[in-house]
């Protein structure tokens, strides 16, 4: 047996043992991930974090917290990682995980329910066009100057695409408040970029 064939012997027996790369296709980190393989879980983590930490950030008040909601996120992620059928996406199905896993960080704040401003229905005329000059970047880092509620309402309907209602139902409380928190949002970030031009 010559060497090359040793070595090619060698590296067919460290695959099988440890068969998952930082370039293994999604689905045999998944199968790994279900066998809770602690390497195909970081190829996996290291994969997808980049972009589910753009999403954390949407909803954080800070980078620090925006990590400490992915890794919780991930958490929930490898916990319930024999829950995805292969249907859809895996990514845009981690991306699901992570939103909830947002939602329910914020919600799960001491100061949540003290936040909230109850029983106002009525939403502010809020012109609009300022906010839509802001870069992404820029809208991020003011967005996340935001109370946490209105952080949280702001983002699950300018970015995520949720209703009135839907938001209402996800974080229990009423389309009055939900609309009364957008209004608020858009005021505020109003007043940043007014305070920052001048």
């Amino acid at each position: 047996m010559g060497l090359t064939e040793i070595s090619i012997n060698a590296l067919t027996q460290r695959n099988s043992v440890y068969p998952y790369t930082p370039e293994s296709q999604d689905e045999l980190l998944l199968e790994g991930c279900l066998k809770e393989n602690r390497l195909a879980q970081k190829y996996l983590y290291q994969r997808y974090a980049g972009v589910m930490l753009g999403i954390c950030m949407r909803y954080a008040g800070s980078r620090d917290e925006a990590m400490e909601m992915l890794n919780a996120a991930f958490f929930r992620v490898f916990k319930s990682i024999h829950q995805f059928d292969g249907s859809g996406v895996l990514k845009a199905w981690i991306s699901k995980i992570v939103i909830h896993a947002c939602i329910d960080w914020v919600r799960s704040q001491a100061a949540y329910r003290k936040r909230f401003v109850l029983g106002v229905t009525r939403e502010a005329a809020i012109n609009n066009g300022a906010l839509e000059k802001l870069n992404e970047e820029n809208l991020l880092e003011k967005v996340q100057l935001l109370p946490p509620t209105s952080r949280l309402v702001f983002t699950l309907f300018i970015i995520e695409g949720y209703s009135h209602q839907e938001i209402a139902d996800i974080i229990d409380i009423s389309v009055g408040t939900s609309k009364w928190h957008l209004s608020e949002a858009r005021k505020r970030l109003k007043e940043m970029l007014k305070t920052e031009r001048s």
